[in-house]
C-alpha cells in the first residue's frame, strides 16, 4: 500500500511539473509573440485624400477649397501634375513650361489676353495662381537658381495678397505666408530681419481662423525640426505636433502635405539620432514621391 501511494505521489508530481513547464512555455511564447507583434507594428503614417486617389474628372472638380467655387477639374489636374513634377525634382525648365501653360489656361478661362498680368477676379482663383507661381519657384530653388526662384515667389506673394484684399481667409494667409517663408531664405539679411518674425505669428493666426489647418501646423513644426537647437530647434516638439496632426486627420491629406509631414518627422528623428525612425519616415515619404532628392539623400546618409 505504501509503495502504491509513493507511486501515485511520484506520478502526480511529474504531472504537476510537466503542467508547470507547459504553462510557463505558453506564457513565454505568448509574451514573445506580443513583443514581436509590437516590434512589427508600424506607426500610423497618414493617408491621402480620396480625391488624390481618384483620378476621375469628377474627383478633380471636388478638389477646391471648401465653400468656394473651385477651378475646373482640368486645371486642378494640371496643377497636381505641376506639383508632383516639383516634388519629384523634374527639370525646372519643364516645370516652368507647365506653370506657364497653366497660368495661360487660367487667364483664358477668365477672358483675359493670354500674356496679360491681371488681378484675380475671385479669392479662389487668386490663391490658385499663387500656388502655381509658388511651385515654379520651388523648382528653381531646389535646382539652385535663386534669382528665378525669387521672381516666382514674389509673384506668388502678389497673388496671395490680391486674395487677401478681396476677402481674408485662412487659405489666402497661408498662401502669403508660404511664399514669404521662402523669400526670407533667399533675399538677404535685411529682408529676413524685417519679415522672418512674421512667419510664426501668421501660422498661429491661420490656426485661429481654421483650427487644425495642416499647412500652418507644418510651418510651426518645421521651424522646430529643421532649425538647429541654438536657434530654437526642438525636434521632440516637432514630432509631437506632426503625430497629433496625423491622428486628427484620419480622412487624409493632399499628397504634398502628407509628404511634408513625413519628411518633417524624418528630419526630426534624424536630429535626435534615431536612425531607425528617421529611415522609416523618409521611406514613407519616398512612397509618395520616389524621385525626391531631399528624401533620397537623407535616407542614404542614414544607411551609411
Amino acid at each position: 500500500m505504501l509503495f502504491r501511494l509513493r507511486c501515485h505521489y511520484r506520478r502526480d508530481s511529474v504531472a504537476q511539473t510537466l503542467l508547470f513547464f507547459l504553462v510557463a512555455f505558453f506564457l513565454v511564447a505568448g509574451s514573445a509573440s506580443t513583443l514581436l507583434a509590437q516590434e512589427n507594428t508600424e506607426p500610423f503614417a497618414g493617408t491621402l485624400l480620396a480625391s488624390e486617389l481618384d483620378q476621375s474628372p469628377a474627383a478633380d472638380n471636388k478638389a477646391g477649397s471648401p465653400g468656394a467655387a473651385a477651378p475646373p477639374g482640368d486645371m486642378v489636374k494640371a496643377y497636381r501634375q505641376l506639383r508632383d513634377a516639383v516634388y519629384n525634382n523634374a527639370p525646372p525648365n519643364d516645370v516652368s513650361a507647365m506653370a506657364a501653360s497653366l497660368l495661360k489656361t487660367i487667364q483664358a478661362s477668365r477672358g483675359d489676353n493670354a500674356g496679360a498680368v491681371v488681378a484675380a477676379s475671385s479669392v479662389e482663383i487668386a490663391i490658385f495662381l499663387s500656388k502655381v507661381e509658388y511651385f515654379a519657384g520651388r523648382s528653381w530653388q531646389e535646382h539652385g537658381d535663386n534669382k528665378k526662384a525669387i521672381a516666382y515667389f514674389e509673384a506668388a506673394l502678389k497673388h496671395a495678397d490680391e486674395a487677401q484684399n478681396i476677402a481674408q481667409s485662412a487659405e489666402s494667409l497661408f498662401a502669403h505666408t508660404r511664399a514669404l517663408s521662402q523669400l526670407v531664405l533667399l533675399k538677404g539679411m535685411p529682408y529676413l530681419i524685417a519679415n522672418g518674425p512674421k512667419i510664426s505669428p501668421n501660422a498661429k493666426k491661420i490656426l485661429t481662423m481654421e483650427p487644425g489647418h495642416p499647412g500652418a501646423q507644418i510651418i510651426l513644426a518645421s521651424s522646430k525640426a529643421y532649425t538647429p537647437p541654438a536657434f530654437g530647434g526642438a525636434p521632440k516638439e516637432a514630432i509631437s505636433q506632426m503625430q497629433e496632426l496625423l491622428k486628427s486627420h484620419q480622412g487624409g491629406f493632399e499628397k504634398d502635405t502628407l509628404f511634408d509631414i513625413r519628411t518633417c518627422l524624418g528630419t526630426a528623428y534624424s536630429k535626435l539620432d534615431d536612425k531607425k525612425s528617421a529611415s522609416f519616415w523618409f521611406r514613407k515619404a519616398l512612397e509618395l514621391y520616389p524621385r525626391n532628392d531631399y528624401a533620397k539623400k537623407e535616407l542614404e546618409k542614414l544607411n551609411k
